[in-house]
């Protein structure tokens, strides 16, 4: 396990305006580049909003714009798969590829009405680390975290759009997962008002033992943090929780865990 550097795009983008939010992804992949990130995150559907859907063409331009830059990519977006629409997160390699999406488990209220759940929760294997994501809601549920650290995951990308009235409690609810599964956490919101809504920004970079290791304002930024991965074992202890599970009680109280 070694270093890697992870950045955070807290930039405003359109709710209608696909082709303006592109863009912005664009710009924000070049200045990741100079930063030298390995990663760059987006928040909970910043390309498309819930309301738009990007198309093929477009996609591919961001993902040529990575690999010419060798910048790996995170971006919030509205997947479809037939008629099914899902809020999704769609993960391009530093060589342009998309290397998978994960779609929202969880949904929201308003949500259920145009998304449809997602039903899988994949740790992708990639050069540097073993990545997870969840979207904004997810975070409240530590069954989800829990079963991407069983599956390995070191790092856990949240794509988020969290408000100011929710700031305080995303925050206790990440640093919970961070602590819990031994895992870092890096956590891209939105920022700026949008409708009536405020989004908090406060994006962060989480360490396995629950610190937060930097946190964004609440005006627009583009950041950038190292990740030692060895910092996982190294700070496990005699608190390792995932050794120290134990599931034959809970399979007993009825409750089936991995």
């Amino acid at each position: 396990m070694g270093t890697l550097r992870v950045a955070i795009a807290q930039i405003r983008g359109s709710k209608d305006d696909v082709t303006q939010n592109k863009k912005r992804m664009m710009e924000m992949i070049e200045r990741a580049c100079n930063l030298q990130a390995d990663y760059l995150v987006f928040p909970e559907c910043f390309l498309s909003g819930i309301e738009q859907m990007p198309s093929a063409d477009l996609l591919s331009d961001i993902c040529a714009h990575a690999k010419h830059y060798s910048v790996g990519v995170i971006i919030g977006m509205v997947e479809s798969d037939g008629e099914q629409l899902y809020n999704a997160a769609v993960l391009i390699g530093k060589d342009g590829r998309i290397a998978g999406s994960y779609r929202k488990i969880h949904l929201f209220e308003y949500e259920q009405s145009r998304f449809s759940p997602g039903r899988e929760l994949p740790v992708f294997e990639l050069p540097e680390v073993r990545m997870g994501i969840m979207i904004n809601h997810d975070m409240e549920f530590p069954e989800a975290a829990r079963i991407l650290a069983i599956r390995g995951a070191q790092l856990l990308v949240v794509l988020s759009s969290g408000t100011i009235l929710d700031a305080e409690r995303d925050t206790l609810y990440l640093r919970g997962r961070a602590m819990e599964n031994h895992l870092f956490v890096v956590v891209a919101n939105k920022v700026g008002l949008e409708d009536n809504q405020l989004f908090a920004g406060n994006s962060k970079w989480i360490g396995p033992t629950g610190n937060i290791i930097f946190a964004c304002s609440q005006n627009e930024e583009v950041s950038v943090q190292d990740i030692d991965l060895n910092e996982i074992e190294q700070t496990k202890g005699a608190l390792d929780y995932l050794k120290n599970r134990r599931p034959d009680v809970y399979a007993k109280e009825g409750y089936q865990p991995m």
